[in-house]
C-alpha cells in the first residue's frame, strides 16, 4: 500500500528523518510525495 504524505508533513519527516530526503525531491512536482508503506520505519510512522 502506498501512502500519500502532504508537503507539510514531507517537510517535518525530512527535518526528523534525513533519510527520507527522497521524498522532498517530489515536492517539485506536486503538493504531496508517495511512498510506499513498507519502505517506513516505526519510528518514522509514528
Amino acid at each position: 500500500m502506498k501512502l500519500q504524505i502532504g508537503k507539510s508533513y514531507v517537510e517535518a519527516m525530512v527535518a526528523e528523518f534525513p533519510v527520507l530526503g527522497t521524498l522532498k525531491e517530489q515536492l517539485r512536482f506536486g503538493n504531496k510525495a508517495e511512498v510506499s508503506f513498507t519502505q517506513l520505519s516505526d519510528a518514522q510512522l509514528n
